[in-house]
């Protein structure tokens, strides 16, 4: 479309801002376009919004900046080319993006409790009565029928498998097990307390798993065990530092810790030990939420880090709200670029749920499938492989259609929110353990993810101009590799710098 002066260019009708420096972030909650632009690029922005005609903004511009006209218009004129190709500013007219959310044919990714056995005793063990109560009543499947169940799941055409439990390395199959999802093309991911520490095992796994996550809460002995159990931290970091000196190996190595009231001052220390010093490739945060607890000490009562209640209060320097899971992906999601090479993880989302019941499900070991790993409780149980086929389980369900309707729309506290379809709401199981109901507002938890919803926005802000088309095209061919879908980008760019936003339009 050829643009002249007397071209009127539209700004959104709805602009969040964000400030940091010198930079603002603007954020089109209609089409949720994001954009990065520093002082001048806001200058224009504003010029826009006030002067729609063009030549009437570039005119204000040179009055402000003590330009000429012909001098500052190739600026502006560049810098309203670069913006409507992004789908931040619009000419003529503004061009609504019709956000899709088409229901997943398949989840993403199952996490398989392979047992519901463990041999460790976490206070803070959000499943430790529900384990109990299928360890005793409910037999574990054979091998044969693990890998029956694999093959299931596998022909549903979930791409991801997480093996957790209870703890999973309590089974002698486990290896031949992932082989086995390995064979029929999925991605494996171990969640492991790190006690299995053998030589021969810690290898094997290395080779077979995608990611081995080795849960510890402290680089100190005494705050670790604290948390998870005498004896617990030796076998741990005995096991990280055996998987991190493993040459050539598939699985990324992560050490993820539950960050409570009593290490979170030490998390920049934790962060750097572990990363630095141990060399493990991943770190990871998890805030710890009071109503998972079920046998805390009264002397030593845990409660959450005081910057997820209160935004006054940072996080410890060094660290960021990265650092913490935010339900924005799979906890373990690990994507291909079709070619073998692991993929960094894309821009933000627009999702509107945090995925129970349709991103993701959870398989007991007896075949009983639910809708996430920690709603594993028999009012939510949605059937079992024994009995239906799971494509029928997932799409036929009473409780996983319930579930998939509790969208942030429908959540007070969140219907409102500038950044609901960054946040997706935060888990409903939390919801359900701290409130008693699955479509509560998670009050102590807000300021946490909203903060990480922002966060997220400036990340993927930060895109140079000349990666964004480049960004654009490897995003879509390697979804269309890996999740055979379709999918829509709205890409933003600002001022000197890009600014790439919006991934794919689709529920969690």
């Amino acid at each position: 479309m050829e643009v002249t002066f007397d071209t009127t260019v539209v700004c959104p009708p709805v602009i969040q801002r964000h400030e940091r420096g010198e930079w603002t972030l603007l954020h089109d909650l209609k089409n949720h376009t994001v954009v990065r632009v520093n002082n001048q690029g806001l200058a224009v922005v504003e010029a826009v919004a006030r002067h729609p005609r063009l030549g009437d903004a570039v005119a204000e511009l040179a009055a402000r900046f003590s330009m000429t006209f012909d001098d500052i218009a190739p600026k502006v004129l560049q810098f309203i080319f670069d913006m409507s190709n992004s789908g931040f500013l619009h000419i003529e007219t503004y061009k609504q993006i019709k956000i899709k959310r088409p229901r997943l044919e398949a989840p993403k990714g199952i996490y398989i409790q392979n047992t519901e056995r463990c041999n460790l005793g976490c206070v803070y063990c959000f499943n430790q009565e529900e384990r109990a109560h299928f360890t005793k009543d409910h037999p574990e499947m054979t091998t044969e029928q693990l890998k029956w169940a694999i093959d299931q799941i596998a022909d549903f055409g979930i791409p991801q498998i997480n093996f957790c439990g209870g703890e999973p390395t309590l089974r002698d199959d486990l290896l031949e097990v992932a082989a086995h999802a390995r064979d029929r093309g999925r991605l494996v991911c171990l969640v492991t307390n790190g006690r299995e520490d053998g030589d021969e095992f810690l290898a094997a796994a290395a080779d077979l798993f995608d990611v081995v996550w080795v849960s510890i809460d402290s680089h100190r002995r005494e705050i670790n065990d604290r948390h998870r159990g005498k004896d617990s931290y030796e076998p741990a970091m005995r096991s990280l530092r055996k998987l991190v000196q493993i040459s050539d190996r598939r699985a990324i190595i992560l050490a993820a810790a539950v960050i409570s009231s009593n290490n979170w001052e030490e998390l920049a220390e934790m962060k750097r030990y572990f990363l630095e010093e141990i060399g493990v490739d991943r770190f990871r945060a998890t805030s710890y939420s009071p109503g998972c607890a079920v046998s805390l000490e009264e002397e030593w009562s845990l409660q959450p880090p005081p910057f997820v209640r209160d935004a006054s209060v940072l996080p410890p320097p060094d660290t960021d709200f990265a650092d913490f899971s935010a339900g924005f992906d799979l906890e373990l999601e690990v994507e291909y670029d079709g070619k073998g090479g692991k993929k960094v993880r894309p821009p933000a989302r627009v999702i509107n749920h945090c995925g129970v019941g349709n991103g993701e499900l959870a398989m007991l070991s007896n075949g009983d499938i639910y809708p996430c790993q920690l709603l594993c409780k028999p009012e939510f149980l949605a059937g079992n492989l024994f009995d239906q086929p799971l494509p029928e389980i997932y799409r036929e369900s009473e409780i996983l259609q319930q579930l998939r309707e509790l969208t942030v729309d429908r959540i007070p506290g969140c219907s409102t929110c500038d950044v609901r379809y960054v946040c997706g709401g935060s888990c409903r199981a939390t919801a359900l353990e701290m409130h008693g109901d699955m479509e509560a507002h998670i009050d102590y938890q807000c300021d946490l993810y909203r903060r990480n919803a922002v966060d997220n926005l400036w990340r993927d802000s930060k895109i140079p101009i000349e990666h964004v088309a480049e960004a654009r095209k490897k995003l879509l061919d390697v979804r269309k590799q890996v999740e055979g879908e379709k999918v829509e980008l709205g890409v933003g760019v600002g001022g000197e710098e890009a600014a790439d936003v919006t991934a794919s339009q689709e529920e969690g």
